[in-house]
C-alpha cells in the first residue's frame, strides 16, 4: 500500500470507479488507483470529490487529509477506525480521568526531551545538558533558518499530519474524536525531531532540477518514510505503555 498525493495545479476530479478511484484532469488521460493499494490520501490545490468517492475511502478506512497552499492542514476525512487494538479504549479511559491534562503534559515533556536528545545523538553531539540548550545548539548548527527550508519544513508538517491521522485511525481513533487535537501535534513534533538529522544532510545535496516546494517535501518524506514510521510508532507504543502503567 502506498500514499496517494493529489496536487491540483489544474482542477482534478475524483470519482469512484468500481473498486478504485478515478482521477481526471483537463487534456490528460484518466488514472485509476485501486482502493486496496492506497494507504492514505494527501490533497492540495483544486481537487473536487464525488460523494461516492469520499464514502468509499471511509468504508476502506482510508484517511484523506486536505492541506493549504503553505502545507498546513485545513481539513480531514477519516474512515472507520480499527477495532483490533486496545489503545483507543485505554486512551478514552485515560481522558475520563479528572487529572489527565497534568499527566499528559508530563508525558509530553518527557517524550519531547527524549526526541531532542536522540536527534542530538544522531548528529554526533552528546545529549547532555538542558533540553532547551540542546535545541539552541541544534538550530544554530543547521540550516533551519534558511527561507526555503522553513517553507519545506511547513510542508513536511502537513505530510506528517496526514501520516499521523492514518496511524491513529489504525489504532482505533475516529474522525469524531476531539482528542486528535491533543495527540497529533505531539506526534508531529516527535517525527520532526526524528527527521531533522536527515533533513539537514539532504538539504545540502538536494535535487536542484526545478522541483517545487511541495514536490521537494514529498520526495524527502517518502525517501525517509521508514524513519518517520519508526518515530511515530515508537511514540505511540511509548504512550500505550505509559497509559497501561496508569491503570
Amino acid at each position: 500500500m502506498k500514499p496517494l498525493y493529489l496536487a491540483g495545479t489544474e482542477t482534478l476530479h475524483v470519482v469512484l470507479d468500481g473498486p478504485a478511484l478515478r482521477v481526471s484532469k483537463p487534456n490528460a488521460s484518466d488514472r485509476r488507483f485501486p482502493l486496496g493499494r492506497v494507504s492514505r490520501i494527501v490533497v492540495s490545490g483544486r481537487v473536487s470529490w464525488s460523494t461516492d468517492a469520499l464514502l468509499a475511502c471511509a468504508d476502506e478506512g482510508i484517511v484523506v487529509c486536505f492541506l493549504k497552499a503553505d502545507g498546513s492542514p485545513r481539513g480531514r476525512w477519516i474512515g472507520r477506525p480499527s477495532k483490533r487494538c486496545d489503545f483507543a479504549q485505554r486512551w478514552q479511559n485515560f481522558l475520563d480521568r479528572p487529572d489527565y491534562q497534568e499527566i499528559y503534559a508530563q508525558w509530553r515533556s518527557n517524550i519531547r526531551r527524549r526526541a531532542v536528545r536522540f536527534c542530538a545523538l544522531r548528529m554526533g553531539w552528546p545529549p547532555v545538558g538542558r533540553t532547551r540548550d540542546l535545541v539552541r545548539v541544534i538550530q544554530a548548527g543547521t540550516n533551519c533558518g534558511v527561507g526555503q527550508l522553513r517553507t519545506l519544513r511547513r510542508k513536511l508538517h502537513g505530510l506528517a499530519h496526514a501520516r499521523c491521522l492514518e496511524e491513529l485511525a489504525r489504532v482505533g481513533l475516529g474522525a469524531d474524536d476531539a482528542s486528535l487535537t491533543l495527540i497529533v501535534p505531539d506526534l508531529i513534533t516527535t517525527i520532526q525531531w526524528g527527521l531533522h538529522p536527515d533533513l539537514d544532510v539532504w538539504w545540502r545535496c538536494r535535487p536542484r532540477h526545478g522541483l517545487d516546494d511541495s514536490m521537494l517535501a514529498i520526495t524527502f518524506f517518502e525517501r525517509h518514510r521508514k524513519t518517520c514510521e519508526f518515530h511515530l510508532r515508537e511514540t505511540l507504543r511509548h504512550l500505550n505503555r505509559y497509559l497501561e502503567g496508569l491503570e
